[in-house]
């Protein structure tokens, strides 16, 4: 039984071919009697022509073309960076508890805490105080030591006080 990969295949070596035909017919021109026009699709037909290489490769193989070392295979396997900081509301699998409520000045000097943090500091602390991860983990996680993720969570903490007093 085909797959939808046969028919695409297909289709993408016979526009290749196509093109191919197209960039022959400029080819035969001799260099020196190009026009400016000729000369800017060639190029643009070399261009789409190596794309479309890539590409059939890709879907032939099923594989990045030009990785030898398998590492596009190994990342599947290896844990996410942290995500964008506005998606983390969205990932809580319940709605969050509201304790309490925060006044707009409030509000501000948690900001000016945050804005104050590196995007590291931010992580770190992030991970240990909100999911309660261990120095180990988040270390194994951001790819750092757990040392270094301790400086940051120690940094990050040191920035709130000074923010709200600030």
């Amino acid at each position: 039984m085909e797959d939808w990969t046969e028919p695409l295949l297909r289709e993408y070596r016979k526009s290749k071919s196509m093109i191919t035909k197209a960039r022959a017919r400029i080819l035969r021109i001799k260099p020196e009697h190009l026009t400016d026009r000729e000369t800017e699709e060639l190029a643009m037909l070399n261009g789409i022509v190596s794309s479309m290489v890539f590409a059939i490769d890709w879907m032939r193989t099923g594989r990045q073309p030009g990785v030898y070392r398998g590492i596009d295979r190994r990342g599947v396997y290896q844990a996410p960076h942290v995500l964008d900081k506005d998606l983390f509301p969205s990932l809580q699998e319940d709605p969050p508890v509201q304790l309490f409520r925060l006044t707009p000045e409030q509000k501000e000097e948690a900001l000016a805490a945050i804005r104050a943090m590196s995007p590291r500091e931010f992580d770190c602390f992030l991970l240990h105080t909100v999911e309660g991860k261990s120095y180990s983990e988040i270390g194994r996680q951001l790819g750092i030591s757990k040392r270094t993720v301790q400086q940051s969570v120690e940094r990050a903490k040191g920035k709130i006080p000074e923010c709200q007093t600030g």
